[in-house]
């Protein structure tokens, strides 16, 4: 099956908001193409791979698709202080995951091109590297859910500026645990630490913001060094990931023709770097309105996408952009009591609401 130079929706990116998009476009009867320039769907994961209990449906509760359950959050502050909270969730297998949510668009007539990629727009028409060919495709509509440097965002000067770079290792847990842990620490500016279980291994990590002046590899090295003192893991090394997390809040969703989901389009927490239960979200929400356009040949239904979109997430994600801020504000002035801003600016405290 070879690339079609015509289609209803072209969907750049076969990630949770790709697929999802892709999928609920395609059932309303929509000629849907879904490009990724990876050569193995879900690979590299660059997702610390927590979800929370309530997007669970997405993936129909495949046990194949978890690696395990998980039942509360312990935050670790800064002065060594273990706060549990209740936490209901899921860890994944997110490559796994990602090849479900674009098989079930496949199964539904999406025609999905891997080692394809989307070089640059003009107007209405994509130019497309297609293994080592190029190739110019003409869709009515275009859905950019290519992550957080979309190229398309950048064709319509859409895109995020604010970021958290992260890395990430695989590394065998001392013993099982069914709860996440995230720290907070000096050493990791901007952010924090977290280890997230697999059953006997976990996902150990940072996030931080550059503009600081520490390298995440660094952080993560200091974070390791923690954790391994603490027998909290072993000192190997089994994978590693790197990956930048937008901070900066929900962006313009549209732009005539030209659509903006997941990551892409700003739909992740930017204090808690969570990004899968938004792109599963706003992309069933982006296939129905997609369809609806196509169907009733009027793009302006297009800005009804951004609007329920914004009227659902816009608040929270902004109010999370300006706590982003606030706690940013103890790496400029560290005579600020560190551990009182973590209360204000974690998601688990109460005080981050007010």
């Amino acid at each position: 099956m070879g690339l079609p130079t015509e289609c209803d929706v072209l969907v750049i990116g076969a990630g949770p908001a790709g697929s999802t998009t892709a999928k609920y476009a395609a059932e309303a009867g929509i000629d849907v193409v879904l490009i990724d320039k990876r050569k193995e769907l879900g690979l590299p994961v660059q997702c610390a791979e927590h979800i929370p209990f309530q997007v669970i449906y997405f993936a129909n509760s495949k046990k194949e698709l978890i690696a395990q359950k998980i039942n509360y959050m312990q935050t670790v502050m800064p002065t060594g202080d273990i706060i549990t909270t209740d936490s209901k969730g899921y860890i994944i297998h997110r490559d796994l995951f990602d090849k479900y949510l674009a098989e079930k668009a496949r199964n539904i007539d999406v025609r999905v091109f891997t080692e394809t990629e989307a070089l640059n727009l003009y107007r209405n028409k994509v130019k497309i590297r297609h293994g080592k060919n190029e190739h110019i495709l003409t869709p009515r509509i275009i859905v950019d859910a290519s992550g957080p440097n979309s190229i398309t965002g950048k064709a319509i000067g859409i895109r995020n500026t604010s970021y958290i770079h992260a890395n990430q290792f695989l590394m065998p847990l001392k013993e099982k645990r069914e709860f996440t842990e995230v720290y907070f620490r000096k050493y990791i500016p901007g952010g924090y630490g977290w280890v997230f279980p697999k059953v006997d291994v976990c996902n150990v990590g940072v996030g931080v913001n550059l503009k600081f002046g520490i390298p995440p590899r660094d952080a993560l090295k200091n974070f390791i060094q923690e954790l391994v003192k603490q027998d909290v893991i072993i000192d190997q090394k089994l994978n590693t990931i790197a990956g930048i997390i937008p901070a900066g809040g929900l962006l313009p969703l549209s732009h005539e023709n030209v659509v903006l989901v997941g990551d892409a389009g700003g739909q992740c927490h930017p204090i808690t770097g969570s990004g899968v239960p938004f792109a599963l979200l706003c992309g069933q929400m982006a296939g129905k309105y997609v369809a609806n356009t196509i169907q009733e040949n009027d793009l302006k239904i297009l800005k009804e996408y951004e609007k329920e979109c914004t009227d659902t997430f816009g608040d929270s994600l902004m109010f999370a952009a300006q706590k982003r801020k606030l706690f940013e504000s103890y790496w400029f002035n560290p005579v600020r009591d560190f551990n009182e801003l973590v209360k204000k600016c974690w998601v688990t405290f109460g005080e981050y609401y007010w």
